[in-house]
């Protein structure tokens, strides 16, 4: 039996989804909206390249879930010689998460500048030279800071290397205030009334500030007509720089699908790192969004059916993430203060819904055109 054929095997379990997603139609994905109360986004996804494949077992890529869970399709033997990401070691780093997140858990914070514009973000400047993103609770983003975490640790479960690390810390008020950035002194009041706290100390997210970030244009129309035409079935040899961020961009919007991330492409969110040959999949504090209201699930939708080729290692470890492992990989730990969740239990069964679709999806493909044609890249 072929790889591909092995993949597939048992998919037929995937008949059950179809109780619990509607199926969407095929054809062009229509511009993705922006979720209320976030302007629209500034350049409208252009229509998929190529029509989805008639599946020949169905798939449960479509609507919001409305019933009871179903299994996700068994897609088959993992190849034994399948790439496997270094886990825990962010592309940019040049130590592996774990010493990153240690050094910055206990480093002493110098400078906290704020860069947010929708959102309160402070870029972190510690003793030592250390820089992360510093995003704290507001009122605003109540769960922003824990999207963040709960993001990275799913990346991580998934072999992900793009995601910048993130953990949770909490400043006192007092020390936020005493080392603001001198040039925002007057916004203090402001930035104060919007943070929330467990009495003086405000917990959010440090996310591993990424140096020397690069704009590819990769969320405007011409550079969404260039990686669509780079994840369709029908494109031609890439070059080695093109098939490493069309594996990216892939993975990209299939973790978004998979999280809810609504916010990829309101603009500013599709960077690459400073060699310009990975994408960086970052700010994800607006995913997780449960209850998922059908215009925004169409939201994460549209992006994910233009992927036909994805990453072998990527769709190996999705596979393998079960709820078991899902679970463990999100349950809260002593970072958090007591009691705090990184998702709830709505959260929870929106990923692995989700999931279930994208592994159905990930079946009909290799079902209808192969795996060398739908697994591309390593």
């Amino acid at each position: 039996m072929s790889p591909g054929r092995r993949f597939v095997a048992g998919a037929l379990a995937v008949t059950t989804i179809v109780a619990a997603f509607a199926a969407c139609d095929r054809g062009a994905v229509s511009p993705p909206r922006a979720p209320t109360p976030e302007p629209a986004a500034s350049t409208p996804e252009p229509a998929a390249s190529t029509p989805e494949p008639a599946a020949s077992t169905p798939h449960a890529v479509g609507a919001p879930p409305s019933g009871p869970r179903a299994p996700a399709p068994v897609l088959g033997a993992v190849h034994a010689d399948a790439p496997v990401a270094r886990a825990g070691h962010f592309v940019s780093l040049d130590v592996d998460d774990d010493a990153w997140q240690q050094r910055v858990r206990v480093a002493v914070p110098l400078r906290f500048k704020p860069v947010g514009t929708s959102s309160v973000v402070f870029k972190t400047t510690f003793v030592g030279g250390l820089e992360a993103s510093f995003r704290p609770r507001t009122s605003t983003q109540a769960n922003g800071w824990t999207n963040e975490v709960a993001a990275y640790r799913l990346a991580r479960a998934l072999d992900l290397d793009q995601v910048p690390p993130a953990v949770a810390r909490a400043f006192s008020r007092a020390e936020l205030q005493a080392r603001l950035h001198p040039d925002y002194a007057a916004d203090w009041p402001a930035l104060d009334e919007k943070m929330l706290g467990h009495g003086d100390a405000v917990w959010g997210a440090l996310v591993y500030w990424v140096p020397g970030l690069r704009d590819l244009e990769l969320d405007t129309p011409r550079g969404m007509a260039r990686w669509g035409q780079w994840l369709s079935r029908d494109s031609g040899a890439l070059s080695p720089d093109e098939a490493s961020l069309a594996a990216d961009v892939g993975t990209m919007l299939c973790f978004d699908y998979l999280i809810a991330n609504v916010d990829r492409w309101s603009g500013g969110n599709v960077r690459a790192d400073a060699s310009a040959r990975r994408v960086v999949i970052r700010d994800h504090n607006l995913a997780f969004l449960a209850p998922l209201p059908r215009s925004q699930h169409e939201r994460v939708l549209g992006p994910m059916r233009r992927v036909e080729r994805f990453s072998r290692r990527f769709v190996i470890a999705l596979q393998a993430l079960d709820e078991p492992r899902l679970r463990a990989a999100l349950a809260p730990d002593a970072s958090l203060p007591e009691g705090t969740p990184l998702l709830d239990e709505a959260q929870l069964r929106g990923v692995l819904d989700r999931r279930a679709a994208l592994l159905s999806r990930v079946a009909a493909l290799l079902d209808a055109y192969g795996d060398a044609a739908v697994l591309a890249f390593p």
